[in-house]
């Protein structure tokens, strides 16, 4: 599986791009913004997007989602599913008034549109013929999901559950900082020490490197 990121948003977020050489499919995650570069970045499946996927509702990983939807239908694409975990839905419904209260570009965030495939409950995620793990990691917010693949290499999209040196601030609306830290502990430092981590902001990392030197963790 090839993984593309792009720095993305006003809080320079890590969007990524996941797309099946073999079928030609590909997944979007966390388009904040920027997404004309997103969907561009898909080829050459960019006629086989099959979902967009958002770690979290909040408006750095999805604000951009609803653009995004509407530029499949203007360069006559099918539209991919919309697929989160519906705890964060509340989050989602408020980027609007949000981005209007921070002075930001009218329109440029936006609510994140009706889920076609809700994550609630669900264990696995394809992209393609390869299947990943979905992890239930809230704390930084609620319905936070993480993505673990066991490629040839592992790797787990964390999106802002874990940094490098780091974890998700959880000062936010339905932050919980005891249930950030369990949620790491329990679905991320157990994988294997080699996993890649690719967090929502900032430089890659490792669980090993995060298990020994991470401060919040130890």
């Amino acid at each position: 599986m090839i993984i593309k990121t792009q720095v993305v948003s006003h809080w320079e977020q890590n969007a990524r791009v996941l797309i099946d050489p073999i079928m030609k499919h590909a997944v979007i995650v966390d388009p904040g913004a920027e997404v004309e570069v997103l969907l561009n970045l898909a080829e050459p499946a960019i006629n086989q997007v099959t979902d967009i996927f958002i770690t979290h509702c909040h408006i750095d990983h999805a604000g951009g989602v609803a653009a995004l939807l509407e530029l499949f239908d203007q360069r006559g694409l099918a539209r991919p599913r919309v697929a989160y975990h519906t705890e964060g839905q509340f989050l989602g419904d408020r980027i609007d008034m949000q981005s209007i209260s921070m002075g930001l570009p009218p329109g440029q965030y936006r609510n994140v549109p009706k889920v076609d495939l809700d994550l609630k409950g669900l264990t696995s995620f394809s992209v393609g013929s390869v299947t990943g793990k979905l992890l239930y990691t809230p704390g930084h917010a609620p319905g936070h999901i993480a993505l673990y693949f066991e490629l040839p290499e592992p790797v787990v999209i964390s999106g802002d559950a874990l940094f490098r040196r780091s974890i998700g601030r959880t000062d936010l609306p339905g932050g919980d900082y005891e249930l950030l830290i369990q949620s790491i502990k329990s679905q991320l430092l157990t994988l294997p020490d080699e996993t890649k981590v690719l967090s929502g902001h900032g430089p890659d990392t490792t669980i090993k490197d995060e298990r020994a030197r991470n401060p919040f963790l130890n």
